[in-house]
């Protein structure tokens, strides 16, 4: 579940980065914020987290990918 969590606010934050910037995506505020916030909640260890946010790139084509799910499943 916290991996779950984890990657579901790594995937909003690329969404929110245009594709031509590139830098530290632990050095944001509201990051540092949702790490310190997880960390309380979840029992993270902030350093740790800060670290894998730390080598977070942003990947246009995870975002195409992540955009075009389908709404629903057929059964």
């Amino acid at each position: 579940m916290k991996r779950k969590i984890l990657m579901s606010f790594l995937c909003v934050l690329c969404l929110q980065i245009s594709a031509d910037e590139s830098f530290d995506y632990s050095s944001r505020e509201d990051v540092q914020e949702y790490v310190k916030e997880l960390s309380a909640k979840h029992d993270f260890d902030i350093e740790e987290l800060s670290a894998l946010l730390t080598g977070a790139v942003y990947q246009e084509t995870v975002v195409r990918i992540m955009n075009r799910q389908p709404e629903g499943t057929m059964t």
